[in-house]
């Protein structure tokens, strides 16, 4: 972490690097006593106010990966609320698919091919759960162990049955903990559509 840097305490968690500085949550690289590894930690940023929306937004973040079971999307471990509201996810090891476009600029076709079919099968379950993926980059996507996993905000599980959410499916935009069907509440940005999350349940 840098100089500066306000350090979270966390129970239970010890902070080993600060991963990222977002708006309202950062990710840390933490040790975890319980578990004996290490994991990453999103919380909320030590040095802002309690935000009640960004805790209600983080904690449904996690309440939507504990829905997911596909080896291609990054795991929940736990979702901590009190004193201080931790998503707490798996660590991975490999490095994100835009630094290695950065680092080797064209990556070899087979290779391209191998991550496209862990992705596009992370995609399909989502989709088959009634969900789209708004934020689809390279970034967030990291190459561990010769498998592909989506990070980063992943879109998780809806309600109602198969058919219902095929006619409907739910729309996920990264940092809106989105609960909104595709087509409702949308916003025009520029020449682009993006749905907006509608009332909380």
């Amino acid at each position: 972490m840098t100089s500066d840097a306000v350090e979270p305490t966390l129970t239970g968690l010890r902070v080993l690097e600060q991963l990222h500085v977002g708006r309202h949550v950062n990710v840390y690289d933490v040790w975890s006593e319980e578990r004996g590894c290490r994991c990453i930690a999103k919380t909320l940023r030590p040095d802002r106010p309690r935000d009640d929306k960004s805790v209600r937004d983080l904690m449904a973040e996690g309440r939507l990966l504990s829905r997911l079971t596909h080896p291609h999307i990054v795991r929940l471990y736990e979702m901590i609320r009190d004193p201080i509201p931790v998503v707490l996810l798996e660590t991975l090891s490999g490095h994100t698919l835009s630094s290695l476009i950065d680092e080797h600029e064209r990556l070899p076709v087979r290779d391209v091919l191998h991550l496209g079919l862990h992705l596009t099968s992370a995609i399909g379950y989502l989709h088959c759960q009634g969900w789209l993926h708004l934020d689809l980059k390279p970034s967030n996507v990291v190459a561990d162990g010769g498998r592909a996993k989506l990070i980063r905000s992943v879109p998780c599980a809806a309600t109602g049955t198969p058919q219902a959410r095929h006619r409907h499916p739910r729309v996920f935009v990264p940092g809106a903990g989105a609960r909104t069907p595709f087509g409702s509440g949308r916003r025009r940005l520029g020449d682009r559509w993006l749905a907006l999350r509608g009332p909380r349940r």
